[in-house]
């Protein structure tokens, strides 16, 4: 499972993770594209390399918490003694307990390259943190696992109906725009009716409304490759059963 959010007229075809972690790196370049790479920490291990080969990038892995609290103290207050690379100015990264919702815990990881102040990164942050590495800088950042879509998806407008005389909400939805091989159409999302596309189910999720007034939703998107198999199943039950009772009969 993954989420996809969007405000109005953002579009995207990667959606995220609730509770997996990637750690993603791409040339501060100028350019109206990026390249990004991203590598999976699931199952990373303390003392071990952590590369990027196509931008010959070579990362120790000194410290990784699953769970974490980061927060910044003034340099040498309590022990505080290491210097990091953050875009936040964290200097205090300390492991929490795991929580039973996986989607509670935030990552945390301190990355170290010869030569290089080590790089702290934590899944709350909202900047991605320069790096140089000789001539080049990079961007690097500790985000929640992206999943490619099959298809496009804009967010055209978000229409949300609400209980007479109050401002909770009745019912909300989605017009979006869905982009494959070229082709466009538009549908509508709402709570009680998802959108399927081949294996993938988007379900209208939640909203957002910022200080500004600007809407936003999020679907959830769930990709089940075997949807298939309860209706195959019942045919063979109802074929064999069939078969069963016409031989019995003969």
């Amino acid at each position: 499972e993954s989420h996809l959010t969007l405000r109005e007229g953002e579009s995207s075809n990667v959606s995220r993770s609730y509770a997996d972690w990637e750690v993603a790196v791409w040339p501060a370049t100028k350019a109206p594209t990026k390249t990004v790479l991203a590598l999976d920490i699931k199952d990373i291990k303390v003392n071990k390399y952590l590369s990027f080969h196509e931008l010959n990038l070579n990362f120790v892995v000194k410290e990784y918490y699953p769970n974490a609290q980061a927060f910044t103290s003034p340099r040498g207050a309590a022990g505080i003694k290491e210097k990091y690379l953050n875009a936040s100015g964290i200097n205090v990264l300390k492991p929490k307990p795991l929580d039973k919702e996986r989607e509670k815990n935030v990552a945390g990881i301190i990355l170290e390259q010869k030569g290089q102040l080590p790089v702290l990164l934590f899944g709350l942050e909202d900047e991605p943190t320069k790096i140089r590495v000789e001539d080049k800088e990079f961007f690097i950042t500790l985000r929640h696992h992206r999943h490619p879509l099959p298809i496009t998806v804009k967010l055209i407008d978000f229409m949300m109906d609400k209980h007479p005389g109050t401002e909770v909400a009745r019912s909300f939805r989605s017009k979006v725009e869905i982009e494959h091989d070229g082709l466009r159409r538009e549908t509508v999302i709402s709570m009680n009716e998802p959108l399927r596309f081949k294996d993938y189910t988007f379900y209208q999720a939640s909203y957002q409304i910022d200080a500004m007034g600007r809407e936003g939703s999020t679907l959830a998107v769930v990709k089940n490759g075997g949807q298939l198999l309860p209706y195959i199943a019942t045919f063979v039950t109802f074929f064999g059963l069939a078969y069963h009772f016409l031989v019995a009969a003969f």
